[in-house]
């Protein structure tokens, strides 16, 4: 009975608004007790073959949906790895995985052979080397990219990568590369292979005409568009010429590129940038406002309303509309800090219901109600282990089936975001909370309020009228009892049953009106006034309880 209570109550709290559909998520906890190699998560990424892959401190793990499996060298075999401590991953195009050691080693896991080939260990003995890995890049060619720690060089492989002619040693000094220090390096819709360095832009058997080093590229349309950190923009169109782009006066500091269709978006040290190759037009959008008094931005983000989220180094984050340049400033926190989920770098996605979720600078989880204008701060725990709480994100990845994978100091979160679709009725006078609801034999729904009022819904949830004292639905707004209607039942006679707090029983039959109510001085009257429930029993015997004068029938 007070499970029911709680449920009706909870459904009282929502009766405030229309039609709302709320946002949620299904946390679920991972730990070395579920399977997992290591409960601290170095790095995690998604297969071509949709596969989830984990590095941890002891070794490699994939999940297929249901449970962990394990990959690392054990005591009592043969070790293929230098150290079990896997730093990096990186799903290779044939569903392989590229794994990169604590000692920065080289291996491959075989998913067909099920084992780890020490790739790093070949390409030492092939070029007389001694390689430690600092990235591997895959490219949807089929290439393989790797850099190394001391940037004197790059590898280049194609295929299998035990097949010595399609591996290339590519040392700093040759073939156009400057640098060994790479940024990032990209395949673009040509087909070029780009590789950003500190000292310029290098494209793979190809001659690039500037030593500009470029750390950002986008592409637009068939145009490419690279980027500075110090603030130089370029185009490079597929005759190879490259075109210096004038920006406006005080960029000194670019530090990302985005688009939104044909739009280029800048995040620089006087906001927002907003380039129209079309018109060659720039529209500068400050992000300061007296929450927020820094004008650099750091990180933007684009969502599929084609919204613009712009994060700096202050409080917040801000909203921008780039079709009218209109901006807003949103927080979000919880009120108690112990259940605040913060995160290390500026976390932000979208689930496949379009809701965006957002860690602002200095705030907590949070969705963003469009409806509202406003974050709304979201507890982020666990449904098992005692509720646990999420305090932070370290690495994330939200993966194709739209499953939010998450680690913080310790253990793995897996994140499903769902939605709740609510259809509410208000009452056409004040506000209250909904204490009972029933649906009657001919399909309407009853909803009995705390203020003793009680509305009738059709089918469709539409309002056909409120319950008056006399046993008919009128269209006004009236009280059918004068305190709260805490059950309604419907029995197998086609009678209604309504219990209230305090004022007894109602029975409502052939549209006569009885009321039941205690008298200490009748053995068999009702045993007390509060009635909190109202059920039938197989035989169509009515029971009744009561708050604290037992149960009738």
């Amino acid at each position: 009975m007070m499970k029911r209570k709680l449920y009706i109550t909870l459904l009282g709290l929502l009766s405030t608004i229309m039609t709302v559909a709320v946002p949620y998520c299904d946390v679920r906890k991972f730990s070395i007790t579920d399977g997992l190699a290591a409960n601290t998560i170095s790095d995690l990424k998604q297969g071509k073959d949709n596969l989830m892959w984990f590095s941890t401190w002891n070794g490699l793990s994939f999940y297929d949906g249901y449970k962990f499996h394990t990959f690392r060298d054990n005591p009592d075999d043969i070790d293929v790895l230098s150290t079990n401590r896997i730093l990096k991953i990186e799903p290779s195009h044939n569903n392989n995985v590229w794994c990169i050691t604590y000692d920065h080693q080289l291996y491959v896991y075989d998913t067909h052979f099920c084992r780890f080939f020490a790739v790093g260990q070949k390409f030492n003995e092939l070029f007389n080397i001694d390689l430690r890995v600092s990235q591997v890049y895959p490219m949807k060619n089929g290439a393989t990219w790797f850099t190394s720690e001391d940037g004197k060089y790059i590898i280049r492989s194609v295929g299998k990568t035990f097949d010595e002619r399609n591996i290339e040693l590519i040392k700093v000094g040759e073939k156009g590369l400057r640098s060994g220090n790479v940024w990032y390096i990209h395949q673009d819709s040509h087909g070029r292979e780009w590789v950003l360095t500190d000292k310029g832009a290098y494209v793979y058997n190809s001659k690039f005409p500037s030593q500009l080093p470029f750390k950002w590229i986008r592409w637009v349309g068939e145009d490419v568009f690279l980027a500075t950190e110090d603030g130089k923009l370029a185009k490079y169109d597929l005759q190879n010429r490259l075109t210096m782009i004038p920006m406006p006066e005080g960029v000194t500091r670019i530090n990302e590129l985005k688009n939104t269709g044909y739009q280029l978006l800048l995040a620089t040290n006087l906001g927002v940038i907003i380039y129209n190759p079309r018109t060659f037009k720039f529209d500068i959008i400050n992000v300061q406002s007296p929450s927020q008094p820094l004008a650099e931005v750091k990180k933007i983000y684009t969502d599929d309303f084609g919204m613009v989220w712009a994060f700096t180094d202050g409080m917040g984050v801000t909203l921008i509309n780039p079709k009218t340049g209109q901006k807003q400033w949103l927080f979000a926190d919880q009120d108690n800090p112990m259940d605040r989920t913060t995160c290390e770098s500026n976390f932000i996605t979208q689930d496949e219901n379009k809701t965006l979720w957002v860690v602002p600078r200095g705030g907590t989880f949070s969705y963003f109600d469009r409806k509202a204008g406003k974050l709304v701060p979201y507890l982020l725990r666990s449904n098992s282990s005692g509720n646990y709480r999420i305090p932070k994100i370290t690495k994330y990845v939200l993966s194709d089936q739209g499953i939010l994978w998450l680690t913080g100091s310790h253990d793995l979160t897996q994140v499903v975001f769902k939605y709740h679709p609510y259809i509410i009725n208000k009452l056409d006078v004040g506000e209250d909370e909904v204490f009972s609801v029933n649906a009657s034999p001919d399909g309407h729904i009853w909803t009995g309020y705390h203020n003793g009022v009680i509305q009738v819904l059709n089918a469709s949830y539409q309002r056909i009228g409120y319950l008056s004292p006399s046993g008919q639905i009128v269209p006004q707004q009236v009280n059918f009892a004068e305190t709260g209607i805490y059950s309604i039942h419907f029995d197998i006679k086609g009678r209604t049953w309504i219990g209230t707090n305090g004022n007894g029983v109602y029975l409502i039959d052939k549209m006569q009106v009885r009321h039941f109510t205690y008298d200490a001085n009748a053995p068999a009257s009702l045993p007390f006034d509060k009635v909190f429930d109202i059920v039938a029993d197989r035989t169509g015997r009515i029971w009744i309880g009561t708050y604290g004068g037992g149960i009738a029938w």
